[in-house]
């Protein structure tokens, strides 16, 4: 996850309200809480998030059925080993 920008995770909103969520958003939320802490998911109202998807690098299709699964990570510098910190 980018550690330069300020908010580097997005995610799709029920029916284009952001303050819309459904339950695979909490499990997204906790999931990124787990492995980039300090990073807040934003939610992203529909044309918002479809402009972000449009201007995506890469796009990577899962097996996940249940609908408004969507994320978008803004990957950011791979460092090597040891540099990161525990």
């Amino acid at each position: 996850v980018d550690d330069a920008v300020p908010e580097a995770l997005f995610r799709a909103s029920v029916k284009g309200d952001p303050a819309l969520a459904d339950p695979v958003h909490h499990e997204m939320e906790a999931v990124c809480a787990r492995r980039a802490p300090g990073h807040k998911v934003v939610a992203l109202a529909g044309a918002d998030f479809y402009a972000r998807v449009k201007a995506a690098h890469a796009i990577v299709a899962t097996s996940e059925p249940r609908l408004y699964a969507n994320i978008i990570i803004r990957k950011g510098v791979i460092y090597p080993p040891e540099s990161q910190t525990s």
